[in-house]
C-alpha cells in the first residue's frame, strides 16, 4: 500500500530561515509567501493605502537580529512599520526571491516608443546594488548647516510609518518629516525647536536633501532592459512592476 500522505500539511508546508540582510545593519530572516498572503496583496485598496505591504512583510518575516516578531497581528505590523524605509524595501525584495525564485517575466509599456514588451530577467544575474544606512539603525540624523552658520537641524529618517503618511497625505514634502532645529539665539541653546518645511528658505531645504539621501540606505530594485521594437534601452524599478510580488498567470 502506498503511504498516504496528509494534503494539509503538504499544502501549507513552507520554507523558513531565509537570511534577507537589510541596510541598516540588521538581518532578517523569512518565509515564503503562501496563496493566502498573496491574495491579500491582490486587494487593490489593501495596495493603494500601503496596508498590503505592511501585512505581507509582518506575515513573512520571522525574526529580525534573531529576535521574533510578536506573535499578535497588531504587534507584528508596527514593528515593521518601525524599520527604516531602506529595511522594508530590501525584506520585499527578499520575500519575492525567496518564494518566487529569480526567474521574473515582466510585460511594460517602453517608454520610448510605447509599445508593450516582455522581458525575461534573471535575478541572479543582475548586480543590485545594496547602500548601507551610514548611521546604521539610527532613526534620525543631526547636523550642523553650513549655508546658516550657527543651525542645527536634527531630522527623522523615513521608516514605514512616515511612508504611510506620504500615502495618505500625498504631498512629497512629507518625506522630511519630524523637522526640529537648534539655533544659538535662543537663551537655552539646547533647546530644541519644531519648524515648519514651509517656512525653511530653500537653500537650508537642499542642503537638508542632500543631508538626507547622503544618509539614507537602499537596494537598488532596478533592471535594465532593451526593447525589441525600437532597441533603446529601458529602466525599471521591480518593486514598482505591478506583477514582481504577485506574477500575472498568464505571464
Amino acid at each position: 500500500m502506498p503511504e498516504e500522505l496528509d494534503i494539509s500539511k503538504l499544502l501549507y508546508d513552507v520554507k523558513q530561515g531565509f537570511v534577507v540582510l537589510l541596510p541598516s545593519g540588521s538581518s532578517a530572516t523569512v518565509r515564503e509567501m503562501t496563496g493566502h498572503d498573496q491574495r491579500k496583496f491582490m486587494n487593490k485598496t489593501a495596495l493603494a493605502n500601503g496596508t498590503a505591504i505592511n501585512d505581507l512583510l509582518a506575515n513573512c518575516t520571522d525574526t529580525i537580529d534573531d529576535q521574533p516578531l510578536p506573535s499578535d497581528p497588531k504587534e507584528r505590523v508596527t514593528a515593521i512599520l518601525d524599520l527604516l524605509e531602506g529595511d522594508r524595501s530590501a525584506l520585499l525584495f527578499g520575500i519575492r526571491r525567496h518564494s518566487l525564485g529569480d526567474e521574473f517575466i515582466f510585460t511594460m509599456e517602453c517608454p520610448h516608443c510605447k509599445r508593450k514588451e516582455t522581458w525575461e530577467v534573471d535575478l541572479a544575474s543582475q548586480d543590485f546594488s545594496f547602500k548601507a544606512y551610514p548611521h546604521g539603525k539610527d532613526k534620525a540624523i543631526e547636523y550642523d548647516s553650513k549655508v546658516l552658520p550657527g543651525l542645527t537641524v536634527k531630522v527623522r529618517l523615513l521608516d514605514g510609518h512616515g511612508s504611510m503618511a506620504v500615502m495618505k497625505k500625498g504631498d512629497a514634502m512629507d518625506l522630511l518629516t519630524d523637522l526640529e532645529v537648534r539655533l544659538p539665539q535662543y537663551k537655552n541653546k539646547d533647546q530644541w525647536v519644531g519648524m515648519k518645511l514651509q517656512l525653511v528658505s530653500d537653500r537650508v531645504l537642499g542642503e537638508l536633501r542632500q543631508k538626507l539621501r547622503e544618509a539614507e540606505g537602499q537596494v537598488d530594485s532596478r533592471v535594465t532592459v532593451t526593447c525589441k521594437n525600437c532597441s533603446n534601452p529601458a529602466t525599471f524599478d521591480l518593486l514598482q512592476v505591478p506583477d514582481f510580488m504577485i506574477p500575472n498567470v498568464t505571464s
